[in-house]
């Protein structure tokens, strides 16, 4: 209990000290709940738009749903990851589904003897993902894409026309988006790591001044046989109570933030 009093009596005995350590980790404490808001915030879209998008791998003419080529190709695809989905559709259905959402443009897509409009492979990742794992999920999508180019549809010489059926562009577009996320999710775990440096410096600047400001009671403590456990004790329980106090204030701040925000963009 006296260890206990000690602590306390620290803290009032210096109030400036301990009034500026509190706040400075309050503020600590406070930023990095937000880098933790945002780090996680990142993993939960990224997971989203991953789900909403799909890589279509258009397939040549001759190449049918019962092409032993493309058994094998979409079976290679189940196999890299359990979350990923894999659906084939064929230029019929294509078609159909043309002619229900664009029926004014049905006319340009189809002719008498023909269908202009290819089959494909949709290529889909459905569960959530933490953000460091899907740049390799696609990597995988891609080399095995890669391999199989003998059946795909693509068109070298027309760019516009290339945009839309090669699949290397529509790769090429979602990696650049994941790879946002994840420099993001980077920045933020860097600075995360920094903050909590910074406070750990910083509870133990404060103890190293709070021992400083008190080295004759310490002195005089250890010269009349008091041990290191009752010298030493106090500043430990010290740090302890600025760092339960700095937690108390910054995540009160913080939940109020939130439901201000969340309230003003309901609103």
């Amino acid at each position: 209990m006296r260890i206990f009093i000690y602590a306390f009596r620290n803290i009032w005995r210096n109030p400036f000290l301990s009034f500026s350590t509190l706040l400075v980790l309050v503020l600590v404490t406070f930023f990095a709940s937000i880098l933790l808001l945002v780090e996680h915030t990142t993993d939960v879209l990224i997971g989203r738009v991953s789900e909403r998008l799909s890589l279509s791998v258009y397939l040549k003419k001759e190449i049918v749903q019962e092409s032993g080529q493309l058994q094998i190709f979409m079976r290679e695809l189940h196999t890299i990851d359990p979350s990923i989905e894999v659906q084939y559709q064929s230029s019929e259905t294509a078609l159909s589904d043309f002619q229900e959402r664009y029926p004014g443009l049905t006319s340009i897509v189809e002719s008498k003897d023909d269908n202009i409009l290819p089959g494909k492979v949709f290529v889909q990742i459905k569960s959530d993902r933490q953000v460091k794992s899907l740049p390799a999920i696609y990597d995988e999508i891609n080399t095995i894409v890669e391999k199989n180019q003998s059946i795909l549809l693509y068109n070298d010489q027309d760019s516009l026309h290339k945009s839309l059926v090669d699949y290397q562009s529509q790769y090429e577009s979602v990696a650049r988006l994941v790879n946002i996320f994840e420099m993001i999710s980077r920045g933020a775990f860097a600075i995360l790591s920094l903050v909590i440096f910074s406070a750990t410096a910083m509870i133990y600047s404060s103890i190293g001044n709070m021992v400083f400001y008190s080295r004759e009671e310490v002195n005089i403590i250890g010269l009349v046989g008091g041990s290191k456990y009752y010298l030493y004790t106090p500043f430990i329980l010290q740090s302890i109570i600025y760092i339960l106090v700095a937690l108390a204030v910054s995540s009160a701040l913080f939940f109020t933030t939130l439901q201000t925000l969340s309230l003003s963009i309901l609103a």
